[in-house]
C-alpha cells in the first residue's frame, strides 16, 4: 500500500529542469555556459544546486517531482568521466530509460556522445519529458550566465517568466500573466 501523502501539493506532479549541463559538442564534451561571478560558479552547475533545494521543499509539501537532471552528487560518473550531476538533461533522460524520441528528438541519433552537436537535443528533451510524464507544471531554471563574468550595468539582472498561451494552453495564459515578479514575457 502506498503511503498517504498530504500537503498543499499532494497529487501534483512537477517537472524540474535545472538547465544546461555538459553535452556532446560534436567533437567533445563541454559545458553550455562559461564560468561567471563567484560564488555562483557556472550556470550549468548552479542551476542544479538551486533545484536540489526546490525539490526538497516541493516533495515535503506532497508533490511528486520529475527531475530531468541527476540531483544526487554521489550518483557516480557518466561514460565521459564527468559526474552525472554535471551532465545535461538529455543524457540523464536516456540513462533513466526515456525513449529516443524524448532525449534525441532534434538529431534523431539515439547513440549519444557521437555524431554532431547534441545541444538542441538537450533543449528539446526537457519539455518533451514533461509532456511524456504528463506533469502538472514544468519549472525550468536559468540564471542567465551566458555572458560569463560580468560587472556593471550591462549584466543580466531580475527574473523572466515565460508561459505557454498557445491554443492548447490558452486557459492558463491569463492567470500566468497576473503573476509578475520583475518582468513577464509570452512565448
Amino acid at each position: 500500500m502506498a503511503p498517504h501523502v498530504t500537503g498543499a501539493l499532494a497529487g501534483k506532479t512537477i517537472a524540474l529542469s535545472p538547465d544546461h549541463g555538459i553535452y556532446w559538442t560534436g567533437t567533445g564534451w563541454a559545458t553550455q555556459r562559461p564560468v561567471y561571478c563567484a560564488p555562483l560558479n557556472q550556470e550549468d552547475f548552479h542551476n542544479l544546486e538551486i533545484m536540489v533545494y526546490l525539490n526538497t521543499y516541493l516533495t515535503q509539501d506532497g508533490a511528486v517531482t520529475k527531475c530531468y537532471r541527476c540531483l544526487d552528487k554521489n550518483f557516480g560518473n557518466h561514460s565521459s568521466g564527468n559526474p552525472w550531476w554535471q551532465m545535461a538533461a538529455y543524457l540523464w533522460l536516456q540513462q533513466q530509460g526515456y525513449p529516443c524520441s524524448v532525449y534525441a528528438y532534434y538529431t534523431g541519433d539515439c547513440v549519444t556522445g557521437s555524431g554532431g552537436s547534441e545541444y538542441n537535443d538537450d533543449i528539446d528533451a526537457r519539455p518533451l519529458a514533461s509532456n511524456y510524464d504528463n506533469t502538472d507544471i514544468y519549472v525550468s531554471l536559468h540564471t542567465d550566465g551566458v555572458t560569463g563574468y560580468c560587472t556593471g550595468a550591462g549584466c543580466p539582472t531580475g527574473t523572466k517568466t515565460f508561459y505557454d498561451a498557445s491554443s492548447a494552453h490558452a486557459a492558463w495564459g491569463p492567470s500566468a500573466r497576473r503573476w509578475r515578479p520583475t518582468s513577464t514575457m509570452a512565448s
